[in-house]
């Protein structure tokens, strides 16, 4: 003997399945009305289950949804809600006592059972919430191997004769990837090193154009005369601005002492035939405003500063900065300092080397000795 169940959407139906499958001498062991499908309680539908005593091998049995069974079960959405809506069915259960032989059974009115999940309680809208982020998030994507961590690069040696002429730090790393041959003079290799040094551009030489040079009365008006000696300029090609000159090498129709004075000498000087070269009294280490000013109102063609390579890099910076940048430097002062290069490292390219070009072989020729001796 073995209980069999039959299902069915009345119990007329399911008592004529009783007797087709099992014939008239099974004993009805249990009815039942059942409510079945829905979400949360809601949309359900009704179904009755009949349980007989039957004399046959039982069939085998429907598989069971594992308790794990919901969103994680397909990839569907509908399947997803469907599924989840079975897990959440109604289920009112009547039981009678078992009758002696079939017949008629009559069931009493259906009781509801109180559901397991309303639409009206908190979890049936964090069901829903929990849906929706599952469907709506993104696929995690896959994580990526770790990245290989790169090998410092073990540091070079720099000779540190030549560290301590201050050339800049591109120059020293050459210098060491490709150190001199021992033993030998080291001005060919130098000068090689030295190609890579930024180099002035050349001094305009158009109609109308103007030059300023600025910095200590003494050193501008200096590299002034060097710039007009070598681009043939005469005298009234020269002038100097300055607050405070009483000079007797500038006449006072070449002096410009105010702001208003250059800015009408600048027009002037739109229809002469040939460069006109300022020196601007404009001081390292002091307030660079009057120069500043000055320095607009000429609207130069080129701005140069001379300097002493005994200046720190930084200060060299800082004073072209405030005077508005400087398209090229004129060194002196060489022999003052251990490290003459150090200038370099302002970023602003080198034009006059002690009055002389700065070219590579120029700056080779200033520094190869200090190689030598060490």
């Amino acid at each position: 003997m073995s209980l069999q169940r039959c299902e069915g959407n009345d119990l007329e139906s399911v008592l004529e399945e009783v007797r087709n499958r099992f014939g008239d001498t099974v004993t009805i062991v249990e009815a039942n009305r059942l409510r079945k499908g829905g979400l949360g309680g809601f949309f359900a539908r009704e179904r009755f289950e009949v349980v007989v005593d039957a004399d046959i091998d039982p069939p085998d049995a429907p598989t069971a949804l594992p308790a794990e069974f919901g969103l994680e079960a397909t990839e569907d959405f509908c399947d997803r809600l469907l599924s989840l809506a079975d897990g959440v069915s109604d289920v009112g259960e009547l039981h009678l006592p078992p009758p002696k032989q079939t017949g008629e059974v009559h069931l009493p009115p259906p009781t509801q059972t109180t559901s397991a999940l309303s639409t009206e309680q908190p979890e049936f809208a964090e069901l829903l919430e929990s849906i929706t982020r599952h469907m709506e998030a993104p696929e995690a994507p896959a994580p990526l191997p770790p990245a290989a961590m790169p090998r410092p690069e073990p540091a070079l040696a720099v000779d540190p004769a030549l560290a301590r002429l201050g050339l800049p730090e591109d120059i020293t790393r050459a210098a060491a990837a490709s150190p001199a041959p021992p033993g030998t003079d080291p001005s060919a290799w130098l000068l090689n090193l030295l190609q890579s040094i930024p180099a002035a551009e050349r001094l305009p030489q158009a109609p109308g154009s103007v030059i300023v040079v600025a910095g200590g009365r003494d050193a501008a008006l200096r590299l002034a005369r060097q710039m007009a000696n070598e681009l043939g300029l005469d005298s009234d090609g020269l002038l100097i601005a300055s607050p405070g000159y009483r000079g007797r090498a500038i006449p006072a129709h070449r002096r410009l002492a105010g702001v208003d004075r250059a800015a009408d000498a600048r027009s002037s000087w739109r229809r002469r035939p040939r460069p006109t070269i300022v020196a601007v009294e404009a001081a390292p280490g002091r307030s660079g405003e009057w120069a500043r000013r000055v320095i607009d109102a000429l609207e130069p063609t080129m701005v140069w500063g001379a300097v002493e390579a005994t200046r720190k890099p930084d200060d060299v910076f800082e004073w072209a900065e405030q005077l508005g940048g400087f398209d090229a430097l004129g060194v002196t002062d060489l022999d003052g300092t251990v490290s003459p290069a150090a200038v370099l490292q302002c970023g602003i390219p080198v034009g006059r080397l002690d009055g002389q070009p700065a070219t590579p072989l120029q700056w080779t020729a200033a520094l190869a000795p200090r190689l030598r001796r060490t």
